[in-house]
């Protein structure tokens, strides 16, 4: 079997190396820039015959994309035998379908631009939207997608100190991730799931006002808002509100990509709405480095979730039997 080697752009080191260190191997980072900002990219390390995994996040999609693409095609030159891609955080994915007339498909292009660089295959996190790895050329080329929510459940059930899950409730902060709400609380036998209903004024702005969909489900319990990510934070900031007056016991929030940007209409940042909302703690993974912490800010690390993926594919096993383990895992006993 060809060789494993892992390498890095600059976009999350961090998590390279925590990847690197799981697999008991050092990450070189191949990425830097010239003065002008021009990626300059050289692969330090023998990769000519060999299963080579490139880690790059693609927040600040205009920058860290090209990036990856210039590494994807250095190592191409370098004789690689096989290129996956292992994008923790895909940029872009929320352009998956038309939102309008004369608007583009940019997820779409995004995934048929990776491969025809030349890799062979796409590791993501949590995508947007399923229908995203149905996105590429013909015939089709594998795109395994990581669900993390598990990682995150495990390490929220040890800090509330809860045998499992049956007596939380899971929101969704919106009607459109519902299912995915629903989807995650069947795994780990909860019962309990419902969503807020945004309230929007004459503009179709959202405002304050809106209620949760079934509020017996989440009176007198802790409540969990989950989402795939969290942008400007206003939505979980009067989900929140709305659950406390609903009645909720309390109130904690979890999303993987952690983009925590600031409002461009009022200037508010993420982490400002957070601090003033009735959410306790925030769960988020590293898919994204976070620029700024805080005291509501609890970071849980992929590190460990994607080694066990790499090395998966490096061995032709399967990917989900990762996601299933990681699922089981949620409920085995807390030492």
């Amino acid at each position: 079997m060809d060789e494993l080697v892992v390498v890095s752009g600059d976009s999350n080191i961090p998590l390279a190396i925590g990847i690197g260190g799981e697999l008991g191997m050092k990450v070189p980072c191949i990425q830097r820039h010239f003065n002008d900002g021009e990626t300059r990219v050289e692969v330090p390390v023998n990769v000519r015959g060999r299963d080579v995994f490139v880690v790059q996040s693609t927040h600040q999609p205009d920058t860290n994309i090209l990036g990856l693409l210039i590494m994807i095609d250095a190592l191409q030159r370098a004789s690689a035998e096989k290129i996956t891609v292992a994008v923790p955080y895909l940029g872009y994915a929320r352009q998956d379908k038309k939102a309008k007339r004369g608007t583009p498909i940019t997820a779409a292009l995004i995934v048929h631009l990776i491969y025809a660089a030349g890799a062979h295959r796409i590791l993501t996190t949590d995508l947007h939207s399923d229908p995203i790895q149905g996105f590429g050329p013909l015939p089709p080329r594998p795109f395994d997608n990581l669900d993390a929510a598990p990682v995150l459940l495990r390490r929220i059930r040890h800090d509330l100190r809860i045998a499992d899950f049956r007596d939380v409730a899971f929101v969704s902060p919106d009607d459109g991730g519902i299912e995915r709400c629903e989807k995650l609380a069947e795994e780990v036998r909860c019962s309990n799931v419902t969503y807020y209903t945004k309230r929007r004024d004459t503009e179709g702005k959202i405002v304050e006002g809106g209620a949760i969909h079934d509020p017996d489900r989440v009176e007198g319990r802790i409540c969990l808002l989950f989402d795939d990510l969290v942008d400007t934070a206003g939505t979980l900031q009067k989900a929140s509100r709305a659950l406390i007056r609903a009645g909720a016991k309390s109130v904690i929030a979890a999303c993987i990509h952690a983009v925590l940007s600031k409002d461009q209409e009022t200037g508010e940042a993420a982490l400002d709405r957070i601090e003033h909302s009735p959410i306790e703690r925030l769960y988020v993974s590293d898919t994204i480095p976070l620029r700024e912490m805080h005291p509501k800010l609890v970071r849980v690390s992929l590190d460990a979730y994607f080694a066990l993926a790499i090395r998966g594919i490096h061995d032709r096993t399967s990917v989900s039997a990762v996601i299933r383990e990681a699922y089981a895992d949620v409920l085995k006993d807390i030492v």
